[in-house]
């Protein structure tokens, strides 16, 4: 009888460590972030990152103008990260992404007539950046890249910046 608690309790103990190892348990693996350049300038942009190990990270960021006057009506972008050199999603990271966007595309027939549409844009892009993290997970970044629409509008031509100064918290 003891020999077989002895058994269980050994095996039981060889589960438990092997979660540990796997999980780490304490590491926080999922970030809210608010993007305060694009605050500034009347687009906020809110942030979802999901921690899937060492060196990747995918996320889902969504921006809506605070103004009438801004073209892009509403903005999804999914992206997904690869960290180089710190563990666990800090430093360095190079981003390739997709956008769906909502833009207000106007056509003017005469000065008193003007025609507005909304039309669904979709791109793809790659930015580059660097992560900052405080032993309490306060999470800071800077990052800068640039992605191309497949469509375009009179209005967006080009494509899109991806552009950001961005606070939040690891939890």
């Amino acid at each position: 009888m003891k020999l077989k608690l002895a058994l269980c309790a050994l095996l039981l103990s060889f589960g438990v460590y092997a979660q540990e190892d796997a999980a780490d348990p304490g590491l926080a693996r999922n970030e809210l972030k608010g993007n305060l350049l694009f605050t500034l300038l009347e687009f906020p942009e809110i942030t979802y990152e999901r921690v899937l190990g060492e060196e990747s990270a995918m996320g889902l960021s969504i921006g809506f103008p605070l103004d009438s006057d801004i073209d892009y009506r509403f903005a999804a972008l999914p992206y997904y990260r690869f960290y180089f050199g710190k563990p666990w999603a800090k430093g360095f990271f190079l981003e390739v992404n997709a956008n769906v966007a909502s833009v207000r595309d106007s056509e003017f027939i005469d000065f008193d007539n003007v025609v507005e549409d909304n039309q669904v844009l979709f791109g793809l892009g790659a930015a580059a950046g660097v992560k900052f993290m405080s032993r309490s997970n306060i999470v800071g970044e800077v990052f800068l890249g640039l992605g191309r629409f497949f469509n375009e509008t009179d209005s967006i031509e080009w494509g899109y910046p991806r552009v950001g100064i961005t606070i939040g918290k690891r939890f």
